[in-house]
């Protein structure tokens, strides 16, 4: 074979990836959704309430949620157990979203880690929130952490371990993301 034929070649398979590339880039929308909870009464959990709408949204009606902003990514979670390792989680979110959401935690008055909780967290009333928690995220269980996207609706449930603070992360960037 001759030389330019050999260097024609070997530019259209460079130039291939490059306009695979660029022709994603441009006209290619990179978007991940994350679920929304209780939209249809198919997808509603056993519960005590009344008056649950569909498609169900946060309610915070009767709360003192005076320094929560209503309509910004919120992540709320009860902790009644506080430990340091559940701290750590705490900061490491709070590390990687920085003001990009708020965090409002319900905190058990006797707590004697809630100096620990830091600047991005508000913390209300604990027995306010115990008797309600059921009835405003449709969940029993007061071990988990809640996100909420701008709308009040609840896009997710995570545990308090490392994998779960990992995908919440993730997700609560997804919700940012698709926010623009």
């Amino acid at each position: 074979m001759n030389k330019p034929l050999k260097v024609a070649i070997l530019i259209i398979a460079l130039a291939i990836p490059v306009v695979i590339f660029l022709f994603l880039r441009m006209f290619g929308d990179n978007r991940f959704d994350i679920p929304l909870y209780y939209q249809s009464e198919q997808e509603l959990p056993d519960h005590n309430c009344q008056k649950v709408k569909i498609p169900y949204k946060v309610d915070f009606t009767g709360l003192d949620l005076v320094n929560v902003k209503q309509k910004e990514i919120t992540v709320f979670s009860v902790l009644s157990n506080l430990n340091e390792s559940t701290l750590f989680q705490l900061a490491r979110l709070n590390e990687r979203l920085g003001s990009s959401y708020q965090h409002v935690v319900f905190v058990d008055s006797t707590n004697m880690f809630d100096s620990k909780l830091g600047d991005k967290v508000i913390k209300l009333d604990y027995d306010q929130i115990v008797n309600d928690w059921e009835c405003l995220f449709l969940n029993k269980n007061l071990n988990q952490w809640v996100l909420v996207d701008e709308q009040q609706r609840i896009r997710g449930y995570y545990d308090t371990d490392e994998k779960e603070i990992d995908r919440l992360i993730v997700e609560i960037k997804i919700l940012l993301e698709n926010r623009k």
